[in-house]
């Protein structure tokens, strides 16, 4: 059963709580997060249309595959935040209509008299009639706002999402492999044994080092003549 409140109670409920800067805050705090995720899912969809653009293949396909659920989370998470906010400022506005409408109100109403009843039943409204009068509809009155109030409040708190999203389970890494390093690497011719043992590995055939006189110059190709091989 739920919690009832006299409508004097109302009104010191409504006036002398905490108001609603908590809720506001919250409200921005939200949006400035909605905002966020929304501007990553921006950066990340435009670099998955930047990679598909430059650069194709498996490696690519892995990697777009490995950044859109990032994405899509973002995205996911941008438009809870911003329910979460719209739900938030809702509520303070609820908060504000109740707090600026309700009336004080007296903790009893005037007390009728014997000579007020015998006055009053010859038609006449008296002043004591009109306070009584009063004081009922404010009661009544405070008693609506507080209802309105309520139900605005479980309207906004059914509108409150409870799943802002998850990321994406961890990708498999996408790895490129190295190619060839340093200067002149591939095929090529790969030095020859000079006299001091320097210069590289050993010449292929049909090369011979040169010796004698001309020992430290370049290979020389040698004819090995007719019926060698």
């Amino acid at each position: 059963m739920g919690n009832s409140y006299s409508a004097p109670d109302i009104f010191h409920r409504i006036r002398g709580g905490h108001g609603s800067s908590g809720f506001a805050s919250n409200s921005a705090m939200a949006e400035s997060q909605s905002n966020l995720q929304s501007s990553i899912n921006t950066q990340v969809t435009n670099l998955n249309n930047k990679m598909n653009a430059s650069w194709t293949g498996n490696a690519s396909d892995q990697a777009v595959s490995g950044a859109a659920p990032l994405a899509t989370a973002a995205d996911s998470a941008s438009g809870a935040l911003n329910q979460a906010s719209t739900a938030m400022t809702n509520q303070v506005n609820s908060f504000h209509t109740a707090y600026n409408s309700v009336v004080p109100m007296a903790n009893a109403a005037p007390q009728n008299n014997v000579g007020n009843e015998l006055v009053s039943a010859f038609g006449v409204n008296t002043p004591l009639d009109q306070q009584i009068s009063q004081y009922n509809t404010d009661g009544q009155h405070n008693v609506q706002v507080y209802n309105n109030y309520s139900n605005a409040s479980s309207a906004n708190a059914a509108d409150m999402p409870t799943d802002f999203g998850t990321l994406p389970n961890p990708h498999p890494d996408v790895s490129v492999l190295p190619g060839p390093s340093g200067p002149g690497s591939g095929p090529g011719y790969t030095g020859f044994s000079g006299p001091s043992g320097s210069g590289g590995s050993t010449p292929p055939s049909s090369f011979n080092p040169p010796s004698g006189p001309r020992a430290g110059g370049p290979p020389v190709w040698t004819n090995p003549g007719p019926g060698s091989g």
